[in-house]
């Protein structure tokens, strides 16, 4: 009796942890395409580099003022690790931005999704032995489709279809970077990684911005938005963060990277664009995705 009391317990325990695991991953999600969708649109009208120069400074305000409010000790190898994953945010966000200024948002977004998901996928998979139930690995496999259907990455109409593809895949591979080692921070770090994850990304698109002579700083009509853009998508990535020490990073990872999903609705509400049939198709399997993924049956 005491082994099967145990047993209860300890199933009861993992299934909270993952609840709230892919809850804090779909909150990720939903935070970081609210900021993409703020952030690409800016991207247009100013320099992508110093945009994300600014936005990566808003952010390590942010964690230098959150960090040290939550529970956590620094350590060496939780500083390593987000300085790693810093690397990752400093090429995903200057890629993304300079990507988005050459070609369809449609495009780019989707795919810099796909390939900053499937990498770390295949990582938690062959190097870290994850290994999701059957169910929840069918979820995982419809969430790629689903991204490209959702943010009508198919349409290539007027021609500006491969603009920005190469900085497309760097901005993926970083977000890929990103995710990956930041999943390695020790439990105990608290946030204390998300400092230096801010402090190396700065560091990079100042080298990478003085290299091509980028300008070193937005119109100041455009200062808040990079703040409140810096402080959000900071908080989003605390909240992968927290996922990942909750469940799987194969599961973690993927649900995050629903985010292209968010401007897509953001622009058929607010821009009134009108949706095609392909999204309807791809929200359905998101839907079906996140319902897979998040079912009790998963949790093995």
């Amino acid at each position: 009796m005491p082994f099967a009391i145990e047993f209860f317990v300890t199933r009861v325990h993992d299934k909270g942890a993952f609840i709230l695991g892919t809850t804090l991953a779909l909150a990720s999600a939903v935070l970081y395409g609210i900021v993409d969708f703020a952030g690409g649109r800016i991207s247009r009208q100013i320099n992508g580099i110093a945009l994300a120069l600014y936005v990566q400074l808003s952010g390590l305000v942010t964690m230098l003022v959150f960090a040290p409010a939550l529970p956590g000790a620094i350590n060496i190898d939780g500083l390593l690790w987000g300085a790693v994953s810093g690397i990752g945010s400093g090429l995903a966000i200057m890629f993304l931005y300079t990507g988005i200024g050459k070609g369809k948002i449609s495009l780019i977004v989707p795919l810099v999704a796909v390939v900053g998901a499937a990498i770390p996928v295949l990582i938690g998979i062959t190097l870290l032995g994850e290994r999701p139930a059957m169910i929840a690995l069918v979820g995982v496999g419809l969430v790629f489709p689903a991204i490209l259907l959702v943010s009508g990455g198919g349409r290539t109409g007027d021609g500006k279809w491969m603009a920005g593809f190469s900085d497309c895949l760097i901005a993926g591979a970083g977000v890929a970077l990103q995710y990956a080692a930041i999943a390695h921070a020790p439990e105990n770090s608290g946030l204390w990684p998300l400092v230096t994850n801010r402090a190396a990304s700065i560091v990079l698109v100042l080298a990478y911005g003085r290299s091509v002579g980028a300008p070193g700083c937005v119109p100041t009509r455009h200062i808040f938005s990079a703040a409140w853009i810096g402080a959000v998508a900071s908080s989003s990535l605390a909240f992968y963060l927290l996922a990942t020490r909750l469940s799987m990073m194969t599961i973690t990872v993927v649900l995050a990277s629903l985010y292209p999903v968010i401007p897509s609705i953001l622009a058929i509400y607010i821009l009134k664009e009108r949706i095609t049939t392909n999204q309807k198709l791809g929200l359905g399997l998101a839907v079906i995705a996140v319902m897979l993924i998040t079912m009790p049956e998963s949790v093995i």
